[in-house]
C-alpha cells in the first residue's frame, strides 16, 4: 500500500527536486514533468502546487532566503560589531556549502522576470539593508570611513560574496573553504576603518 505524503511534504519535495535539477543545469533546460518525475510525483500535482516553474523556482529562493537570513542573524546575534562581518560571511560560506544547489537557484541560475535581467543571474536579491544599518552604526560611532557610503558598499560586499560563492561552487578546487572565507572576510566593507 502507497503512503500518502502530506500536501506540505509533496510541495517540499517538488522544491527540493527543483534546486537539484536547476542547480545543475540551466533554468531554461528543466521542465515541470522533470521535477514532477524527480519528485514522485505526477505532472498534475505539480501544477496543484505551483502554476509553472517560474513560481517554483522563487519558492526554491524564499527557501534559501529565509533559511540564510536566519543563519545570518544568528551569527550577528552572537558577536559584536566588529566580529559580525566575520561572522555573517562564515554564514553565508557555509550556508552555500551546505546547500549549494538551493543557493545556485537562489542567487544565481532562477529565471529572469524582468527583460533587463541577464540570463542566469537572479531576479531578486537578498537585502542588505541589515548591513548597511551595521555600516552605518560603524559610521556614528566613528569606527568606519565617514566616505564609505552605506548602501552601496552593503550592496557591493553582497554582490562580491554571492557572485564569488557562485564561481566557487562550480568547482570547489578554485579554492579551500577556509581561505575563500577570510579572503571574504578580508574585503568586507567593514573592515574599512579609520
Amino acid at each position: 500500500m502507497a503512503v500518502r505524503r502530506s500536501r506540505e511534504a509533496t510541495r517540499l519535495a517538488l522544491i527540493e527536486a527543483a534546486e537539484q535539477l536547476i542547480g545543475s543545469a540551466d533554468f531554461d533546460a528543466v521542465n515541470s514533468n522533470q521535477v514532477a518525475r524527480a519528485a514522485g510525483v505526477g505532472v498534475g500535482t505539480f501544477y496543484s502546487h505551483f502554476e509553472d516553474k517560474a513560481a517554483l523556482a522563487r519558492a526554491v529562493t524564499l527557501l534559501a532566503w529565509e533559511e540564510l537570513g536566519q543563519a545570518m542573524a544568528e551569527a550577528s546575534a552572537a558577536t559584536g560589531l566588529r566580529n559580525e562581518a566575520a561572522a555573517m560571511t562564515r554564514a553565508v560560506v557555509e550556508y552555500a556549502r551546505a546547500h549549494p544547489a538551493r543557493f545556485r537557484v537562489a542567487f544565481g541560475r532562477g529565471p529572469s522576470r524582468s527583460a533587463s535581467a541577464s540570463p542566469g543571474r537572479p531576479a531578486m536579491t537578498l537585502s542588505t539593508r541589515s548591513v548597511e544599518r551595521r555600516l552605518a552604526q560603524l559610521q556614528e560611532s566613528g569606527q568606519l570611513n565617514p566616505a564609505l557610503d552605506p548602501a552601496v558598499a552593503a550592496r557591493a560586499w553582497w554582490s562580491m560574496v554571492s557572485g564569488t560563492l557562485l564561481w566557487w561552487l562550480e568547482d570547489p578546487s578554485r579554492s579551500d573553504a577556509d581561505t575563500l572565507t577570510s579572503t571574504l572576510i578580508s574585503l568586507h566593507p567593514a573592515r574599512e576603518s579609520r
